[in-house]
């Protein structure tokens, strides 16, 4: 299996078509990338304590009209394990996370819209289960 890689038209060199060059992005507003799934692997070594936290995380996966990912970590020292689950569709995340002593520690969501004018509106809560807390937040970001 060979690495391919995206056609585009050239117009700085008479509308010649070519592959993409080396540091240039794809615009794809308006278009989604399918069949894509990104697999991380961490560790976090303290050399202090000599403490490792080891993680994985699967992100992307595909479901149709939803996107789901998913998280995992193990600390050493306190020998428990964590764990983050997300489910995207149409600018909503929702989250559930949680360790194996304590499984359901919050759950939350966030939507995201992007404004016509460059701004980028989020609004979203996180409940806290063990302290019964909500905690809403909302906020605006712009790129210039």
């Amino acid at each position: 299996m060979a690495n391919r890689y995206p056609l585009v038209v050239d117009t700085t060199n008479g509308n010649k078509i070519r592959e993409i060059p080396n540091g240039d992005n794809l615009q794809l507003t308006g278009n989604s990338v399918i069949g894509v799934v990104d697999v991380t692997a961490s560790v976090d070594y303290n050399r202090t304590s000599e403490n490792y936290v080891w993680g994985g995380e699967v992100a992307g996966l595909d479901l149709g009209m939803v996107t789901a990912g998913g998280m995992m970590t193990y600390d050493t020292d306190a020998e428990l394990f964590a764990y983050e689950s997300t489910v995207g569709v149409s600018g909503f995340t929702a989250y559930v996370n949680g360790t194996d002593v304590d499984a359901l520690q919050n759950v939350g969501g966030e939507w995201t819209t992007d404004l016509d004018t460059g701004l980028t509106f989020t609004a979203g809560a996180n409940y806290d289960t063990d302290a019964k807390d909500l905690t809403p937040r909302a906020g605006l970001s712009f790129n210039f």
